[in-house]
């Protein structure tokens, strides 16, 4: 639920990060923690005006009950349906009906009651009744919701099985595309930088190809290439991609700041960067891409060089494999030349994610 909160800027990333490091949703969680607490407030504070099931339904205006009931229609939404469920059943004949309320409560019935604030009848789960019911040949109706697509996708470091899977995406994705050798010098010289997005049915649907960059004087990360596919564009994968490459390169390798190319006619990644992640323009390269494009050179500033020393405990164990940086030592070039030898292989960074 709280996922699909935040990924549809109902809440703030803030408190979507705060539920998910403090709040326990495990069965055997009796009490919850006061951050917990204070953030699934502060998300229940932003939805409070909204129907959380259906998030674009219109908002009830006139709560006032009619005399006689309104037809009700599937395609006709009523936003006021809630008000004449409670008021039908708090009416004394309708609880007398039902044997219902005979100790006479001294406040009404509600969908949700905030009088009763803790009961332990309720199971974690209803499948073992289920079960029991079918076991008895009793007739269940069971129903599917509807599942949203960013909901049931998570975002993991990347692993030597994912390589062919990330190059398919490339492929689906970008013009800019990589020999496999490309991609296994990434896994192995900065395996904590590959991050791909998965499917509940295990299908790699993105990904991030990072790196740190070895011919500079500056330790600072580079984003060689970022996709979504097309079918799970505009969740927020994109934004998490990057975030968890930008927070390893700085974490790991204590990086400055992170670099990018992007196609000055990508508008869709060039917003993502600047607007969402904070990107700023450094320079721009004529003619960068193999079709004549120019590219925006791009960085972000991370806080990588208060750790600057701190770092150097952790890169020469990196250095040995080709992936150090800020050693201070002589670093392996990158097989730029062979990455380039396939006409169809590239160096040039790009992405291709909508936000």
């Amino acid at each position: 639920m709280y996922d699909y909160f935040e990924s549809h800027a109902l809440i703030s990333e803030d408190t979507w990060y705060q539920i998910q490091k403090y709040c326990n949703f495990s069965p055997e969680a009796m009490k919850q923690s006061r951050q917990c607490i204070k953030a699934d407030l502060e998300a229940l504070r932003n939805v409070e005006f909204l129907n959380i099931y259906n998030i674009y339904a219109p908002n009830c205006f006139n709560y006032s009950v009619t005399a006689k009931p309104k037809p009700g229609s599937i395609l006709n939404f009523d936003p006021c349906s809630n008000y004449y469920v409670y008021t039908y059943l708090n009416r004394p004949d309708v609880q007398a009906a039902m044997h219902a309320n005979v100790t006479r409560l001294t406040h009404d019935w509600e969908r949700c009651s905030y009088i009763i604030t803790y009961w332990n009848d309720s199971p974690y789960t209803i499948i073992p009744v289920l079960k029991e019911l079918m076991e008895n040949k009793l007739r269940v109706w069971i129903f599917r919701i509807s599942y949203r697509r960013g909901a049931m996708v998570c975002i993991r470091k990347a692993t030597m099985d994912d390589l062919l899977a990330m190059q398919a995406c490339n492929l689906l994705c970008l013009p800019e595309n990589y020999q496999m050798k490309y991609y296994l010098y990434h896994t192995l010289s900065w395996p904590q930088l590959l991050y791909v997005a998965e499917d509940y049915n295990g299908k790699i649907v993105g990904y991030v190809l990072a790196k740190m960059e070895e011919e500079s004087n500056e330790c600072h990360g580079h984003i060689t290439s970022l996709a979504v596919l097309r079918t799970h564009r505009k969740l927020g994968l994109a934004t998490k991609l990057m975030k968890a490459a930008q927070a390893a390169m700085e974490q790991v390798f204590g990086a400055e700041y992170v670099s990018l190319h992007v196609r000055k006619s990508n508008r869709a990644a060039f917003n993502l960067y600047t607007e969402t992640l904070g990107y700023k323009i450094d320079d721009v390269e004529a003619k960068y891409y193999a079709d004549g494009e120019d590219a925006y050179d791009m960085r972000k500033q991370l806080k990588g060089k208060q750790n600057h020393h701190h770092g150097h405990h952790h890169h020469n164990h990196h250095h040995q494999h080709g992936g150090g940086c800020c050693s201070g030592e002589p670093r392996s070039a990158e097989p730029r030349g062979e990455a380039k030898s396939d006409p169809k292989a590239s160096t040039k960074s790009e992405s291709k994610s909508g936000s």
